[in-house]
């Protein structure tokens, strides 16, 4: 009797033993290993509190130097703001307020914002300072396209690979944009935590979910969530809504309508979600034009386009008769916040614009063309953002690069999760569904460099397609594509050429 009271004790004492193991190990706050974009909180590694990383960038003093941070205003109300000066109680603003503050006492440096009222001013600006060999800015955050274009006609930026302490393996940079945004091998900018305005382009749908109801319609999280998410199934729902209320026998933002959108943010999403490119990278990381012999995709625009024929969807960029004062993005979120409109085109942006709505939303990711095992990830689209550049008249590019490296870091500490967390899931979600969705959506972003860096000669001549509503695709693209190529070519050359 006495051996088995000894088992059973030294059995007990093992499991405590364990108990207390488990317990002290528990806490992987410090582990480098999760997956460089998932910020979940759902993650049972962010338990009991959020994760905390490093960047390892100890030692440094720069004697009080101050860091001249350039930015712009005035497109469709991003957040380009770099340093704020105090706390306003505004959850975003005070965690740059943080960021900035515990990076100044790490370093011993001043952060300070040069803020310009026209974004597009900036690149004349960069042009003629690094023209005149001006040591003016440190940084400059600037429309990726226009950084592009600049690094196409000159030496203007350093190459990521001569800031030194810049590690692009890091969870804070973005790892599809860091793959689309290389050329030969070559990076002169990329993307992560250090660009909220990445974050915010972040393209998603929402919808009415009184409207859903009143019509007794699918439940749209189950169709993701069963790969039954499809873009005949969404005109399908649209379709039973569509009503003419002033019965003037014109479908227009005075009536109750399936979906709204615009050109350049709604069609090219479609073609994302499946994962389709414009422009594609071959094995030597060299770009090429994707869209020729590319049936999937025609056949995604043939639909889109047929779809349009039904009344089904308002076109904002086609005209309209309310809000003409504000651009077509602002104007179709403006009208579905009246409460008439099914399904719309949005953004992390416009979510957030969205939080004073009456309208009882929802948030979806683009539909596919086709039906797909359930638990397929949906392609997110990142539209045209705004990456961190450090002007080749930076005399110091080891210390550009060390703020640069912490800048993002302590973004994806501080800035993301107080935007992700408590701006949209606390207060502009209004279900656990749609932060399913848009955990699920942040963590499988896509670029396409013909969505971005080419814009206007790839993605601008698609759309206008559906702005004029033609359904010429097949003929356009054997119009732009030799366009296209030079202009592929020449960003190759221009990259193998800068030292």
């Amino acid at each position: 009797m006495y051996k088995k009271i000894f088992i059973f004790a030294l059995i007990l004492t093992l499991l405590c033993g364990l108990f207390i193991a488990c317990q002290s190990s528990g806490d992987n706050s410090k582990d480098e290993n999760k997956p460089a974009n998932d910020i979940s909180p759902t993650d049972e590694t962010d338990k009991p509190g959020p994760k905390v990383y490093s960047d390892g960038l100890e030692g440094f003093d720069f004697g009080g130097y101050t860091v001249r941070m350039l930015t712009g205003y005035g497109t469709f109300g991003q957040t380009n703001t770099l340093d704020v000066e105090e706390e306003t109680g505004d959850t975003l603003n005070d965690a740059i307020y943080k960021r900035n503050r515990k990076l100044e006492e790490r370093f011993n440096v001043t952060l300070t914002e040069i803020g310009e009222p026209d974004v597009w001013n900036l690149t004349g600006m960069v042009q003629r300072s690094v023209r005149a060999e001006s040591d003016d800015y440190d940084m400059v955050l600037m429309i990726d396209r226009e950084a592009f274009s600049l690094v196409c006609s000159g030496n203007y930026f350093y190459p990521m690979e001569q800031l030194p302490h810049v590690n692009l393996d890091n969870p804070w940079w973005d790892q599809n944009a860091r793959r689309m945004m290389s050329i030969g091998g070559r990076m002169f900018f990329t993307y992560g935590d250090e660009s909220v305005p990445y974050f915010e382009y972040m393209c998603l749908m929402v919808f009415n979910k009184d409207m859903l109801k009143d019509y007794a319609l699918d439940d749209p999280y189950n169709l993701v969530r069963n790969g039954k998410w499809t873009i005949d199934k969404m005109y399908e729902m649209a379709k039973k809504v569509v009503t003419d209320l002033n019965s003037d026998g014109v479908y227009d933002d005075n009536d109750r309508l399936g979906i709204i959108g615009t050109s350049s943010y709604y069609y090219p999403s479609f073609w994302i979600s499946e994962n389709i490119l414009f422009i594609e990278k071959d094995e030597n990381d060299i770009p090429y034009f994707n869209v020729p012999g590319n049936q999937k995709m025609f056949t995604i625009m043939e639909k889109l386009y047929d779809y349009d024929q039904q009344n089904v969807m308002l076109n904002v960029t086609r005209g309209r008769t309310k809000y003409t004062q504000d651009g077509n993005i602002i104007a179709s979120t403006k009208i579905f916040a009246e409460g008439e409109i099914l399904f719309a085109n949005s953004s992390v942006k416009m979510l957030a614009d969205l939080r004073s709505s009456e309208v009882d939303l929802g948030v979806l990711p683009y539909p596919k063309l086709s039906e797909v095992p359930a638990g397929t990830d949906y392609g997110t689209r990142i539209t045209s953002a705004m990456p961190l550049v450090i002007p080749v008249t930076n005399p110091d590019p080891e210390r550009a690069s060390v703020i640069l490296e912490a800048f993002s870091c302590e973004s994806k500490n501080i800035v993301i999760p107080a935007y992700y967390n408590i701006v949209l899931k606390n207060k502009a979600m209004r279900d656990i569904e749609s932060e399913e969705m848009l955990d699920m959506m942040y963590n499988n972003r896509y670029l396409d460099l013909g969505d971005t860096l080419f814009m206007e000669a790839v993605r601008d001549p698609y759309s206008d397609l559906y702005t004029k509503n033609l359904n010429t695709y097949a003929s356009l693209t054997e119009k732009i594509e030799a366009n296209v190529q030079r202009q592929i070519d020449k960003a190759v050359d221009t990259y193998g050429q800068i030292e």
